[in-house]
């Protein structure tokens, strides 16, 4: 019996690594999208339009953020609903299913805002969107992994722990990639 148990364990991490790793790379074409369009916005100058058509800055900037928001609770809705057809135990068991819940829902203006400062790095919608692409699945994937290999290692666990981790918040998709696998 002890080695069924350790064979559910084992297929529970299994199962949360590759749920962690799907949603990492679907949710990398999130920011993606959005930068493009800010970049497009900014080059074309359309922003200064609706200025001077007479809406203010604030409700340019808060329609704005309210359409990203929509656009995401769809995405965030459709993902949870997606995690109880498939019956994902790990995100549902215990009090993880309301953990997977607000993480879901909390990720969404942290990746818009965080979006939405790095659209000032580009100039060209293109290589913001190739960019911003790859960059995503590299937090939300590879920076999720290499902090769950240095956990299990001895050596760097305290690293990973007290330093690499704390560095890595910085980026929403690791946040998200990690928070549900944990």
């Amino acid at each position: 019996m002890p080695f069924t148990d350790d064979l559910k364990v084992f297929k529970g991490i299994v199962d949360a690594f590759l749920a962690c790793f799907f949603l990492a790379i679907a949710y990398a074409f999130i920011p993606s999208s959005l930068i493009m369009f800010l970049v497009v916005e900014r080059e074309n100058n359309a922003k200064h339009l609706q200025i001077v058509s007479g809406v203010s800055l604030t409700a340019y900037w808060y329609s704005n953020l309210l359409v990203d928001i929509i656009k995401y609770l769809i995405v965030a809705t459709m993902t949870f609903i997606c995690i109880l057809v498939y019956d994902i135990r790990v995100f549902l068991d215990g009090h993880s299913t309301g953990a997977s819940l607000l993480l879901l829902i909390f990720f969404g203006p942290a990746l818009i805002g965080f979006t939405y400062l790095t659209s000032f790095l580009f100039k060209g919608p293109s290589g913001a969107q190739i960019f911003t692409f790859v960059f995503s699945l590299f937090t939300g994937f590879i920076l999720m992994l290499a902090c769950f290999i240095l956990r299990i290692l001895n050596g760097t666990r305290s690293a990973s722990f007290y330093f690499l981790e704390y560095i890595f918040r910085i980026f929403p998709l690791f946040n998200v990639s990690f928070g549900l696998y944990t």
